[in-house]
Formats: structure tokens, sequence, C-alpha cells
């Protein structure tokens, strides 16, 4: 109790489902403070929000979400069908 949630850090595969899912979790009310809403997120290249199931979790899971940009993605960038996927 009170301590540090585990993390999950998942990468989008392309920055039109990053800024999707941001915008899903922002309309949840979920997302957690991100200075700037979208462009904020999109400049840091990740946005965060943590899940609490119930009060009686056994612990708490931070997500991590990061645009296919973000320097810390292991994919390599490629285009398909037009799109960016990767970084």
């Amino acid at each position: 109790e009170g301590g540090s949630p585990a993390v999950l850090c998942l990468y989008m595969p392309s920055v039109a489902t990053f800024a999707d899912a941001y915008k899903r979790c922002a309309a949840a009310g979920i997302v957690r403070a991100t200075a700037g809403g979208l462009s904020g997120a999109e400049q840091l290249q990740e946005f965060r929000f943590e899940e609490i199931t119930s009060e009686n979790a056994v612990f708490r899971l931070e997500h991590i979400i990061r645009s296919p940009t973000h320097p810390d993605c292991p994919v390599k960038a490629t285009v398909v069908d037009g799109s960016l996927i990767g970084a």
C-alpha cells in the first residue's frame, strides 16, 4: 500500500495511433497530468495513466504509452501503406 506501481511501457505502432490513444484516455479521464494536452504528449513522445481496478487491488499498474518516434523505441522506422511505423 502506498508503494510504487508496477510499470508497463507500450509503443504505439504509428503517430496516428499514439494520438488516438491519448484522446481516448483523456476522454476517459485517466491521463496523468501532461502539460499542454495532446501537443505536450506529442512533444514528450509519451503519456502516462495509472490503472487501479478497485480499492482492494493487489497492485497498481502504471501505463506508459509511447510514440514510435520516442528515442527508446526498439523498432526501426519503416513505411507501410504510406504510414510511418516505428522510429
